[in-house]
């Protein structure tokens, strides 16, 4: 017990810790920083965005897998501290459902 919440703890701080994005100053001089869970939230949208351009109902199922497993993670370690409990129980279903189907 002690060590399972030794384990995700350190896993928040590392998935909360801001890193800065290394963009090219001949772009633009400001820094920007972001998060491993904001990372984890924008692929999850960009897969769901994918998913509408597959044909293929079992590309599409493993894509929304990938994309709900993705949110899970966004959603259990949100950058505000909480776990948004509506979300993740939501995408727990998806998940079950599409892999059954798969």
């Amino acid at each position: 017990s002690t060590t399972t919440s030794t384990t995700t703890t350190s896993l928040r701080e590392s998935l909360l810790q801001p890193r800065t994005v290394p963009i090219p100053r001949w772009i633009t001089p400001r820094h920007y920083s972001v998060t491993l869970s904001e990372v984890f939230g924008h692929s999850s949208f960009m897969l769901v965005a994918l998913s509408y351009a597959v044909d293929d109902f079992l590309m599409l199922r493993m894509i929304a897998v990938a994309g709900s497993t993705s949110m899970l993670v966004f959603t259990y370690f949100h950058p505000h501290g909480r776990i948004l409990w509506l979300p993740f129980k939501w995408n727990v279903l998806f998940i079950a459902i599409n892999s059954y189907r798969i």
